[in-house]
């Protein structure tokens, strides 16, 4: 979509006068304001796009979670000599 976009507006851009200070039609107010427009859109689309992605890679390793939390307390409970060395008081 943004490549797209942007060659399109530059199109259009292309086409449209050059707008003058205050527009003084709808026409220059659309090419003052076009690119800002079309930027903002796929800007916007980038974000939302990589906040997907983040969310389902997430839901896709949470329960890769647990498993790994599990292994690692099974480590800690079969070596009793490091528990008993580092976490466990002595007696």
């Amino acid at each position: 979509m943004g490549v797209g976009a942007i060659f399109v507006s530059t199109l259009a851009l292309s086409e449209l006068q050059v707008p003058h200070s205050p527009p003084q039609n709808q026409e220059e107010l659309l090419a003052a304001t076009l690119q800002i427009i079309v930027s903002f859109i796929v800007l916007c689309s980038i974000i939302i796009r990589r906040f997907r992605l983040t969310i389902s890679a997430v839901r896709r390793n949470a329960n890769r979670v647990p498993y790994a939390i599990q292994q690692m307390a099974y480590l800690f409970r079969s070596s009793p000599s490091v528990v008993g060395s580092t976490l466990a008081p002595s007696r």
